[in-house]
């Protein structure tokens, strides 16, 4: 008999790995906008201030976010590093392919819910994260789309 499958336990590592590259970013982004990031990092920096809210809300955040359920239903590990992902491109000035990386990831994560709410019962406290996951799809939607008023409000609520 074969050895039993060995869970690829890099993968979360990867995606944590992706969410602080995303942190950092927003983070010098934010700081070049408050004037206070020190000159020698301003030039690497510059994508970051172009994309300071999307790399926190949707490189940031919705990694972490999409790990956690990815790591608590032992499925869809995918979903995190597509949202990693996503902010990388967007700081290599790949915007399209991370717009893409990122819609896929937020589908990635409301197809997590859908499974969860099918095996494990649609609870409540699974139905609102479930909308909050509605809600990052139509930020990440509205900011490939050039809307950032629509984005801000969907990546808010």
């Amino acid at each position: 008999m074969g050895e039993a499958r060995r869970p690829r336990v890099w993968l979360p590592r990867l995606a944590a790995l992706l969410a602080l590259v995303n942190l950092l970013a927003a983070l010098a982004g934010g700081l070049q906008r408050l004037g206070s990031l020190p000159p020698a990092l301003q030039g690497v920096a510059h994508q970051a201030l172009l994309q300071h809210g999307a790399l926190m809300m949707a490189g940031f955040f919705a990694t972490l976010i999409a790990l956690e359920r990815a790591v608590a239903l032992r499925r869809g590990l995918y979903v995190p590093l597509l949202a990693g992902l996503g902010g990388a491109a967007h700081l290599h000035g790949l915007a399209p392919l991370g717009h893409a990386l990122w819609l896929a990831s937020a589908l990635g994560l409301l197809a997590l819910y859908a499974w969860a709410a099918r095996h494990r019962g649609a609870a409540l406290p699974l139905r609102v994260e479930a909308s909050g996951a509605a809600m990052l799809l139509l930020g990440h939607a509205a900011h490939a789309l050039d809307q950032p008023a629509l984005a801000r409000w969907g990546w808010s609520l």
